[in-house]
């Protein structure tokens, strides 16, 4: 508990910028704050403030120490919030991170029947890319699959399985006509993910590739080409061509038939799985734990 107190004073100079002023915010001496933070560095074994007679610099490994007792610091006020009233419903902010369409796509038709089950809890949805996930500062990330986690600093929990598919509107397919194989997939307008990656046709079309759950790949093109998988989803139902994206994402679009699946018996990815993720921790506060619950029996 010493440590603990220790490294609260420790915070303390940090965000006050030297001893003198924190020491005048805890209302104790100077001399009693540079004792306390020397039996710290003592019992680390690290030093994590660097000296001069003018100032005090937080070292790497004073920085990293700061970083990561804040983050406990929270969650052991949030502890002793949460036990004081631990009859109540779960209250706090409760930040959720992910990539744009799976925040809009999979996780905000799903929001409306959590907060209705948790009025206290209020939600910070933060957009991020893929590469970020697990985000630091995030109380949960979502995302799919993160292939290589730092199990020692996160948790990962799987929701469920999902798989790309073929969708193209009713109305291009009855233009176009409705492929019966994939190589047929070469005849037709396709809409494909990425900018720049493509090799340029003589016809000034760009090619890619697509590849199934059972090996097959198929060489198409297209005159249509995205980093935005949500421009693709409009572009599909503006009847502009076949997309290939997960079935998770299109729910909406495929109840409405604004859009319908081509060639679903073959024209399927290998299955992905969507994560939740969150920080390693001796305590999950509970605002954290009925949102894992929450999720978990959603996508069971």
């Amino acid at each position: 508990m010493t440590n603990f107190k220790h490294a609260l004073l420790f915070k303390h100079v940090v965000e006050q910028g030297s001893m003198a002023s924190a020491a005048k915010v805890m209302n104790i001496t100077p001399s009693v704050v540079s004792k306390q933070i020397a039996e710290l560095e003592a019992s680390l074994g690290v030093q994590l403030l660097a000296r001069t007679t003018r100032n005090v610099t937080v070292t790497e490994d004073g920085a990293h120490f700061y970083q990561t007792f804040c983050q406990i610091g929270t969650d052991w006020e949030e502890l002793l919030a949460e036990t004081k009233h631990r009859k109540a419903q779960p209250t706090g902010v409760l930040s959720l991170a992910s990539p744009s369409l799976v925040l809009s796509r999979v996780l905000m038709p799903q929001l409306d029947i959590f907060r209705q089950q948790f009025p206290d809890i209020s939600l910070n949805l933060t957009n991020t890319n893929y590469d970020e996930i697990p985000v630091q500062g995030a109380d949960i990330s979502i995302a799919r699959e993160v292939e290589h986690l730092d199990a020692a600093m996160f948790v990962g929990v799987p929701l469920m399985t999902f798989q790309n598919g073929l969708f193209a509107s009713p109305l291009y397919l009855e233009t176009h006509g409705t492929p019966n194989s994939l190589a047929e997939l070469e005849q037709h307008q396709c809409l494909t993910y990425g900018v720049g990656n493509g090799k340029q046709s003589i016809e000034g079309k760009m090619g890619s590739e697509w590849t199934f759950e059972q090996g097959a790949s198929v060489k198409i093109t297209s005159s249509i080409r995205s980093d935005s998988t949500e421009v693709l989803i409009q572009a599909a139902i503006q009847h502009q061509g076949i997309v290939y994206i997960p079935r998770l994402i299109i729910q909406k679009e495929v109840h409405e038939k604004a859009l319908i699946s081509v060639l679903p018996e073959v024209g399927i990815s290998r299955p992905f799985r969507l994560f939740a993720y969150y920080r390693k921790q001796a305590y999950l506060p509970r605002k954290c734990r009925v949102m894992m619950d929450f999720l978990k029996a959603q996508y069971a």
